[in-house]
This record gives C-alpha cells, structure tokens and sequence, in this order.
C-alpha cells in the first residue's frame, strides 16, 4: 500500500493504492508533500484545516490536491502530516501540519504549479482504491 513515483517526461506522476478511500487519499497527499520538500527537515508548528465536498469522487481528489498547493503557495508552507476523515456522500475534513517555508532550512524539491487532468483516474480495483495523479512542476 502507500504511493510510488512513475516515469514521467516533464511533471511527476505517482500512482497510489489503498484498502480504504481515506488511506488513498492520505497517501495522495503524502506524495504530493514528498514531491515538494524532504519531510525529515520539516517540522510540525503550524496547522490547517479544510472542508471539501464534490459528489464526484475523481473531482473531490483533484480538489483536495489542489487545495494543499493553494495552501503552500498561499501561506508559504510545506506540509509533514494530514488527517483527515470522508463522511456520506464525500464530505471530506482534512487537519495538515508542517511548517512556514524556510530557505535555509528545508530542502526544497518540486514547486508544484497544478494538479492535471491528464491520466487522472480513481478507480476500485477488487478490494483496493487505486488513483493515478500527475502534477505540473
């Protein structure tokens, strides 16, 4: 389970697998942190809260993946952890921690610019959700 970077020309792609809807999109989150900084050189004092809702489960993913690269570039922060809980009819609460931006402290990777549309996918698989995502850096 977790994520796993793929072979992409000129962006990152990763394709994630979970055994619950939660779990996918934690680790969707987790590799988009990974993607933007070292985790071990952030720490956690800051914190943020979010609330999505899509009735399209495709679009609540893009939306929430968006919304951590609206935080960063927003609030100038990298993010270490997410909590989060899906209710009903994807209603999605999300808790993230992690730390200002610091140049000479975080080891700095990708700037994601955007989450794309192209070969994103959710789908179940037998008893796994699995999502591909590829993002603009």
């Amino acid at each position: 389970m977790g994520y796993e970077f793929l072979e992409h020309t000129a962006d990152v792609r990763f394709k994630v697998e979970n055994e619950s809807l939660e779990g996918l999109f934690k680790d969707a989150a987790m590799a988009v942190f990974e993607t933007t900084v070292e985790l071990d050189t952030v720490d956690e004092t800051v914190k943020f809260e979010i609330k999505l809702e899509n009735k399209n489960l495709e679009e609540l993913l893009y939306d929430f993946l968006e919304e951590i690269i609206f935080l960063k570039d927003a609030e100038y922060v990298v993010f270490k952890k997410v909590d989060l809980k899906i209710k009903g009819n994807y209603k999605l609460e999300a808790k993230f921690s992690g730390e200002k931006i610091n140049q000479s402290k975080h080891k700095l990777l990708n700037d994601i610019k955007a989450v794309t549309w192209h070969e994103f996918s959710v789908k179940k698989i037998n008893s796994l959700w699995v999502a591909t995502v590829i993002v603009d850096i």
